[in-house]
């Protein structure tokens, strides 16, 4: 199927014609359970670690096969080899546009009815879009050293007690973002279906796709052009007159709010995909947003390491959310707040995302050696930052726990391409309170235009439901690790410990020029080549068997029937309100 067919599809449709389904091959998807296990402490010796008394482990089962030959790869050791520096370059964020700040606090405080939890005590994105408002700065050494300690293959960062990684439970519990609900899918709906009557997609899609073409005659929608429009009126005016107004005023935001915050990519521009899911989350239906953002976040972080050979990293590609991490789990990476323009009151009921707490907030400083120092200190590094046995909705918590200990695929579809980043928390079992035993080895990236379909599957086996869930651990419990990881991380660990004291050291300026780097282009299209499905790519998905094809095809037929039983009597309720209501008096959008 050509990518010009693929774009204006949905997953759904997708999947009837591109047939992949989860796999239970209880080797690739690991449970939790409990199994006498020696413990092991890693420490700076000969041997690399220690071991004590056996005790009776939460762990991953079944044991990872042995032996295993793979090897540390990180940006700090791939720096070193090839002669490269930071010099020229500051890690680059998505910067709000002026007037971002103000849009969102009008939409949190007068259109944010659907945007909050609809049971008590619960939140969909309120407080992930509160968040958003904030300003978040650190120190410019400490996110570089961090990122010397990231491996790609692995998708965590690599520190001499363990590895540690941005979770699912972190978007959640840090971001606000939700875990669970319909599958998030950028796609460019077909002009055919948009007709409102059809009750196929929120009334006001139409117009929102109509003004993104309007603006983008040079291919892309800037994020100030696209404020400009809907909140700070320049050039052309927008008023808001009608109840389908007030919704196309908030699904404009919603859509810059996801560009900028959740998947950015690209540089600071609004994708056209975006719109179909911002239409719908205007109007209340749950989207899992944590899965694509992770996605999102990793995928940034390759192509970090993919491309340093000459700096000519893509802007605006990192959202706020590494640095935010860095926050909550190192203890001296920022001080108190600092006096910045003030952010409404946030008054939702719902436990705040500890992304609050970070807001604003001063940068310690640090130069590259005490970054680096501060990083090998585990005394400084949280491992559970949560506490999350004290929250009220204890039944919506322990589901987000489980699909975040659940190791898989991360999927991402933009439009016409699909991404799929490894999602590993075996490798971090201690930031889940959970015991750490020698990890599996890792899953591989996946870059496509042609198999979107395969990322319904990648989804359906990401949000299943479990049948024997794991009961959340006691805010008392702290992970301990078996002798067999401890000797396993010291193997693995060689490559970046052995480049250590160069990273410490300085690695401002690279042994090789950076004019004579800049020449060297080619490297920065390595990232983008798509390649064929894979062995690799079938370990928690496989395909659809020829006598199974009918059943599966039933199965996502009744999903989308239910999505639409749901929906269509909501949109036909929407008709009625833009029929019934008459014009209001224009009013300000401040």
């Amino acid at each position: 199927m050509e990518p010009d067919e693929v774009h204006r599809m949905s997953l759904l449709q997708l999947a009837k014609k591109q047939l992949f389904e989860p796999d239970t091959n209880l080797l690739y998807n690991p449970v939790i359970r409990e199994q006498q296990t020696p413990q092991g402490n890693p420490e700076y010796s000969r041997r690399g670690w220690t071991s004590g008394r056996s005790f009776m482990a939460q762990c991953y089962y079944p044991a990872a096969p042995h032996p295993r030959v793979d090897t540390a790869v990180t940006l700090g050791t791939h720096m070193i080899s090839k002669g490269l520096g930071w010099e020229f370059h500051e890690v680059e964020y998505s910067v709000a546009p002026p007037g971002y700040v103000e849009w969102g606090t009008n939409v949190l405080k007068n259109y944010s009815m659907h945007l909050k939890g609809s049971e008590e005590n619960t939140d969909y994105i309120y407080g992930a879009i509160y968040c958003s408002l904030g300003e978040y700065s650190v120190s410019p050494p400490l996110p570089r050293a961090l990122l010397e300690h990231w491996d790609p293959n692995t998708n965590t960062f690599l520190f001499p007690c363990g590895e540690r990684t941005i979770t699912l439970l972190d978007m959640n519990q840090m971001a606000g973002l939700p875990l669970d609900g319909d599958l998030y899918d950028e796609f460019i709906s077909p002009t055919h279906e948009l007709d409102p009557s059809l009750l196929l997609y929120p009334n006001f899609l139409p117009q929102l796709l109509d003004i993104w073409n309007k603006h983008s005659e040079s291919g892309n929608v800037g994020f100030q052009e696209w404020c400009d429009y809907f909140h700070n009126r320049l050039n052309d005016t927008f008023f808001i007159n009608s109840l389908q107004d007030e919704r196309l005023y908030t699904a404009a935001y919603i859509a810059i709010w996801l560009c900028r915050f959740v998947v950015p990519g690209g540089g600071p521009y609004i994708h056209p995909g975006v719109l179909v899911m911002a239409s719908w989350i205007t109007i209340g239906r749950r989207i899992s947003l944590a899965p694509p953002a992770l996605c999102s976040l990793y995928y940034s972080l390759w192509l970090i390491h993919s491309s340093h050979w000459s700096l000519l990293f893509e802007k605006g590609m990192l959202s706020p959310l590494s640095d935010r991490w860095m926050g909550i789990y190192l203890r001296k990476a920022f001080g108190n707040k600092s006096s910045t323009k003030s952010l409404p009151f946030y008054k939702h009921p719902a436990p705040k995302p500890k992304m609050w707490n970070t807001m604003s907030r001063t940068p310690l400083f640090h130069d590259h050696d005490s970054a680096h120092k501060l990083l090998r200190q585990h005394t400084q590094i949280s491992w559970h930052p949560y506490s999350l046995s004290k929250l009220e909705n204890v039944g919506y918590l322990s589901r987000v726990f489980q699909i975040s200990i659940r190791r898989g695929m991360l999927p991402w579809r933009r439009v016409e391409e699909f991404i799929a980043e490894p999602y590993h928390p075996d490798r971090v079992a201690r930031q889940f309170r959970l015991d750490q035993v020698v990890p599996f080895p890792p899953f591989t990236s996946l870059y496509t235009r042609h198999d979107i379909g395969i990322a319904y599957a990648f989804w359906l086996h990401l949000l299943r439901d479990e049948e024997d869930p794991r009961p959340i651990p006691d805010d008392s419990r702290v992970g301990d690790s078996s002798v067999a990881w401890a000797n396993w991380l010291h193997e693995f660990l060689k490559p970046f410990a052995n480049v250590f004291d160069q990273l410490r050291n300085g690695n401002l300026n690279g042994k090789v020029p950076y004019n004579e780097r800049r020449k060297n282009r080619s490297a920065l299209q390595r990232h983008i080549r798509v390649r064929p499905l894979s062995d690799e790519n079938f370990k928690v998905v496989r395909r659809v068997a020829d006598d199974h094809r009918d059943q599966h095809i039933g199965v996502t037929e009744q999903e989308e029937a239910r999505v639409k039983d749901h929906w269509m009597p909501i949109l036909h309720s929407y008709l009625q309100d833009v029929a019934a209501t008459q014009p209001m008096k224009s009013k300000e959008v401040n």
